[in-house]
Parts: C-alpha cells; sequence; structure tokens
C-alpha cells in the first residue's frame, strides 16, 4: 500500500476567494465546481451528481404556446430546408449560375474588381 500512497500525484486546493478583511481565504477541492481540474472517483462517488428531471413547457400560458409553436415551426423549416438542399444537390445538374467574380459575357467588365493572380506587394 506505500507504494500506491508514494505514487499519488499531489493536488493543491483551488483558491476560491479571496481574502477578506480578517485575511481569511476560501479554497475548494480541486475536483470539485463546474470546472473540475483533476478527476477524483473518491469525490464523484461522495458527491453524485443532481438527477433532476426533464423541463416541462406550461403550454396554458398563451406567450409560452405561441413561443413553444414559433420554436417548433422554425426547426421545421430549418429540417426541411436541409432535406431540400440534400436533394437539390443530389439531383439537380443545371449550371452554376454566374456571380460577381465571373463576368458573364456581354457584360462591362470594368466594372468588376480586378482579379489577382500574385499576392499582394509586401510593405518591406
Amino acid at each position: 500500500m506505500t507504494p500506491l500512497i508514494a505514487a499519488r500525484e499531489s493536488c493543491y486546493l483551488k483558491l476560491k476567494q479571496g481574502p477578506d478583511n480578517r485575511g481569511t481565504i476560501r479554497l475548494q477541492c480541486p475536483a470539485a465546481g463546474s470546472s473540475a481540474a483533476v478527476i477524483c472517483p473518491r469525490f464523484n462517488r461522495l458527491h453524485p451528481a443532481p438527477i433532476t428531471a426533464p423541463a416541462v413547457v406550461e403550454l396554458a400560458d398563451a406567450r409560452k404556446r405561441a413561443a413553444q409553436t414559433i420554436l417548433v415551426s422554425l426547426m421545421a423549416c430549418i429540417a426541411n430546408l436541409h432535406i431540400l438542399t440534400a436533394w437539390r444537390q443530389t439531383t439537380d445538374r443545371r449550371p452554376v449560375p454566374h456571380t460577381a467574380a465571373t463576368p458573364v459575357p456581354g457584360q462591362n467588365a470594368s466594372l468588376l474588381p480586378p482579379a489577382h493572380s500574385e499576392p499582394p506587394p509586401s510593405d518591406r
């Protein structure tokens, strides 16, 4: 057992709060808190995470019901947009439309920004 104890890594208490008017400081275990520095099986066994019930949306209130309805509608729209985009990418074989960077034949090319094939000059 002595070699196991000697092989332990040393952990230092974390400063939780600076000194008060009497000079007292507050320290905490490095395995405690929301940003734990170490994982401690003993701490996790002694302080298990609380089991919380899932949040229940109260739909009796008209404002909450409207907000929930809008949220669900937005989620459905985004899901449909992803489905349609995936479908278009696999089935639509039309040519890609011209962008502002590629001149359309017959368009005044002087209105477009210049296309640089070389890197810009250095300031040196």
